[in-house]
């Protein structure tokens, strides 16, 4: 048998079934021979059902017979592991054996042939990156979905406590956790409330802060990590508990480093050759992030494949035309209208929430990706079956008739704390953006996996809508799903009910004419379209090595060693597009400065304190990055903390709008109509409804106090800093008539409720206000009004509708959360129109209602 090179091997291999190798395929092959034999990391770009996985498989086999390696195979999932040993041993003559489940079901034949380099050993992720792994002496390695490493690489060394599932580790954490948390943040765990913007909320917990805790976060840790996978975690986690990143959640914590440490971790480190196979490779260095590695040879994908794609997509948006709940009984009747059909859902909340829904609303069977993950049997032998699935953009394929439907429910973002604290405290949303597209590729081609093959994707959730609406995105992909958008994204507009996009769905099942014809309107704009980059890009990829280097260094304690990694990560990070990830490693920079400060260098605690300054200017919002940055005895300047309220209010409200949605006009216009029209009532429940959703749309933290002695209508507030409190005497039925003296004593009353409530720091004491449409004070009430505000109903609608011009104007400009240049926009949109914080309270105490015009001393009502 030849083993000159991987291509002349493939024409020995007589039991295959497959005449010959693709042109693209043996191009691959050719790049792959032009490399140093000793190239330790090596990266393949090929489109998904391209025969990505022979070019795998004959790199893998042809080390094991030229050179005598053991050789690993590895996938993200046991039934892709059984299905490429299918594939090598059935279509391809490869000598290939399978390793999955618990090392005890290893037959001796088949340990003794990976280890005496007899065959190509298959296994999962997780048959390397565990505590004891079998794959301990690998001599080259090739990883297959290298995109899919966030879950079963960075996983290793995350300790991730739920609070549903772990609650006597979750209480006991939080417990250690409670002096640093604010009362503000404290409160969210007592809340029953289902805003998205509370359930969605993260927080990290600064280095500086836990590092006095380190020693008895460890030993609690030690006590309540019990189970066998809290067991596996903390392991490998322990000894680098110093660097890594602790976040919290409303429903979870989550430790783990910022990069996974594979270094650490010998399997995998001691591999001699890693080559690293993928559909997309990213841009930005988010490969060598996912990996921990500090630098990957990539071999681009070959000549052709820049235009033409796998298969064919019908894209429809039901969310274009129709309203939220309109738009998900459209993708209902559309998995009636076949026998099988995926569902891609963000996280485990909505799958188990989907999976319900699908059973009442159609009657199909439901399966979970757990269900399948061995084998998929179970599902594509099922007529009426609906796979639901959370987070699994790759690695559970279906073609051809297994599944002609796939449903792509909300925007892969966030989907760990880390991300999502990256995402909306950081605003690193170039960073995020790379690895957002990639899940969006790998998810919309689950069912299109040759290239004959073809599906309809249906596109649910404001947040994916509106991210494929721009076109500023679309031209980041690649030219045959951008024309496959574009298409689809025109045909579901204007579309007036379920009817019609059933139609779209049997003309693509049947292949009917006009399918035949917009098939070739896809290829056309296909041929019009070019693949485009961000310029910013270049930067986050030159960055990545130190930035990997930065997190060895700080695991090993060598904090003066890391900072200089993380100054020369600042290096590469100029310009405004990475302004937010930039401010991120600042705070790096200062935390390690600040940890070798306390090991004895002291000028670095001024180097720290810089550090912090820099991240403060870039992200002021955040209030522990804002303490941090003053010396201990350093009181904040007025100036600075109105800046700060200011920050914090527009991150409130780019949290409200992208709650509230972005892709349909109508839902916010009918948002913005509720509360014109709930402020224009004099009745009391509709006045104080509309005010509350006044402040959350304008980004406040806006909530109606439970109905109890002294507890003010409506509470607008900003953390723990600012609060404003309202009294509605709105429902009167003669606005001649004065106000009375238990009208004010009630107004009066409410900050005092605030603080015995614990909404407000000590110090901080809400503005009280009086709403009405009275314009005179009982003479009785007068001596009761100090301290209380007025704000007469009319003023305060008028107000409010420059309010709501202003957030539409916004909304109109909304790109996605954490967008720097929008912040700033609406910061000084906010300015100019007068609704700062500032501006409100000067606003407001220019009409003391002490000041109103008395009335007669008559008796109060």
């Amino acid at each position: 048998m030849s083993v000159e090179n991987a291509e002349s091997l493939f024409q020995d291999l007589r039991n295959r079934k497959v005449p010959g190798l693709l042109s693209h395929q043996a191009d691959m092959l050719r790049a792959y021979h032009q490399l140093p034999l000793d190239e330790r990391d090596v990266a393949l770009q090929l489109p998904t059902g391209s025969g990505k996985t022979l070019v795998g498989l004959l790199i893998a086999e042809w080390n094991r017979l030229k050179h005598g390696r053991r050789v690993a195979f590895l996938c993200p999932t046991r039934q892709l592991a059984h299905q490429v040993v299918e594939q090598a041993t059935n279509k391809y003559g490869i000598e290939a054996k399978v390793f999955t489940g618990p090392q005890r079901d290893f037959t001796p034949a088949a340990r003794s042939a990976y280890l005496g380099g007899e065959c190509v050993a298959v296994t999962t992720y997780n048959g390397l990156f565990n505590t004891n792994p079998f794959f301990d002496n690998a001599e080259v390695a090739v990883f297959d979905d290298a995109h899919a490493a966030e879950n079963y690489v960075a996983g290793t060394w995350s300790l991730r406590v739920l609070r549903r599932r772990d609650e006597g580790f979750f209480n006991a954490l939080l417990g250690l956790l409670q002096p640093i948390l604010s009362p503000n943040d404290l409160l969210r765990f007592s809340s029953t409330e289902e805003d998205p913007i509370h359930r969605t909320w993260v927080e990290k917990i600064p280095f500086q802060r836990i590092a006095p805790l380190e020693t008895s976060l460890m030993a609690l840790i030690d006590e309540h990590a019990t189970s066998d996978e809290h067991k596996h975690h903390w392991k490998l986690l322990r000894s680098g508990l110093h660097s890594s990143c602790l976040y919290v959640g409303v429903d979870s914590i989550l430790l783990r480093p910022l990069i996974p440490p594979t270094w650490t971790h010998a399997p995998f480190a001691s591999i001699k050759q890693r080559i690293y196979m993928s559909a997309t490779l990213g841009e930005g260095g988010e490969l060598e992030r996912l990996w921990g590695v500090e630098s990957i040879k990539r071999l681009p994908a070959p000549a052709g494949w820049d235009k033409q794609g796998i298969g064919r997509r019908l894209f429809l948006f039901p969310e274009l035309s129709l309203e939220e709940l309109d738009a998900r009984e459209v993708a209902y009747n559309l998995v009636k209208q076949v026998p099988r059909a995926t569902i891609l859902v963000t996280d485990d909340a909505a799958e188990e929430g989907v999976g319900e829904e699908v059973r009442e609303k159609t009657g199909y069977e439901v399966f979970s990706a757990n269900e399948i993950e061995e084998s998929k049997k179970p599902f594509v032998n099922r007529d009426r079956a609906v796979a639901v699935m959370a987070a699994r953009y790759d690695g559970i394929d279906f073609s051809e008739d297994e599944c002609r439907l796939l449903i792509l429910w909300g925007q892969p973002r966030g989907l760990n704390l880390q991300e999502r604290f990256l995402s909306s405290r950081m605003a690193a949303t170039l960073l995020l953006e790379d690895r957002v597209l990639t899940r969006i590729v790998q998810g919309a081609g689950r069912c299109t996996r040759t290239p004959t093959d073809y599906a309809a994707v249906v596109v649910l959730g404001y947040d994916l809508t509106r991210l494929l609406q721009q076109d500023e995105i679309r031209r980041l992909l690649h030219p045959e799903l951008q024309a496959e958008l574009e298409f689809g994204i025109y045909q579901s507009k204007n579309v007036t009910g379920s009817e019609e996009f059933r139609g779209y769905l049997a003309d693509l099942l049947a292949r009917s004419p006009d399918w035949q014809s917009a098939d070739g309107a896809i290829v056309s704009l296909r041929e019009t379209r070019q693949r485009e980059t961000r310029p910013a890009l270049p930067k986050l990829r030159e960055a990545v090595k130190h930035e990997v280097r930065f997190q060895k260094e700080f695991w090993n304690r060598r904090f003066e060693e890391a900072l200089d990694a993380a100054r020369q990560v600042l290096t590469s990070l100029n310009g405004p597009e990475v302004a937010g990830y930039r401010a991120f490693w600042n705070y790096l920079a200062a935390s390690v400065a600040y940890q070798a400060a306390q090991r004895g260098n002291v000028p670095m605690r001024q180097v720290s304190v810089e550090h912090y300054r820099k991240a403060a200017q870039a992200l002021p919002s955040v209030s522990w990055l804002v303490e941090l940055s003053r010396p201990s005895m350093e009181a904040p300047a007025a100036v600075e903390e109105e800046d700060a309220l200011l920050a914090r209010l527009i991150t409130g409200l780019e949290a409200s709008l992208e709650a509230l949605g972005t892709a349909n006009a109508r839902k916010i216009e009918a948002q913005f109509k509720s509360v014109a029209e709930g402020l224009g009532r004099a009745e009391a429940a509709p006045f104080e409804s509309a005010l509350e959703s006044l402040g959350r749309l304008l980004g406040y933290e806006s909530e109606r106090p439970a109905a109890e002695e002294a507890a003010p209508d409506v509470l607008w507030r900003l953390g723990q800093d600012f609060g404003i409190v309202f009294e509605a005497h709105t429902d009167v039925k003669d606005p001649s008539q004065p106000i009375g003296a238990n009208k004010v004593r009630q107004a009066k009353s409410h900050p005092d409720w605030v603080a015995a409530h614990g909404r407000l720091r000590e110090g901080v004491r809400a503005i009280a206000v009086l709403v009405s449409p009275c314009t005179s004070i009982k003479a009785g009430a007068q001596p009761h009004a100090e301290g209380v505000d007025y704000w007469h109903r009319e003023q305060l609608r008028g107000w409010a509708t420059q309010a709501l011009a202003t957030l539409r104007e916004l909304w109109l400009a909304f790109p996605q959360a954490g967008d720097l240049e929008w912040r700033a926009k609406a910061q000084q949109s906010f300015v100019d129109k007068g609704l700062t914080p500032a501006a409100l309270v000067a606003l407001l105490e220019r009409s003391p209602l002490a000041g109103l015009p008395l009335a007669g001393a008559g008796k109060d009502e």
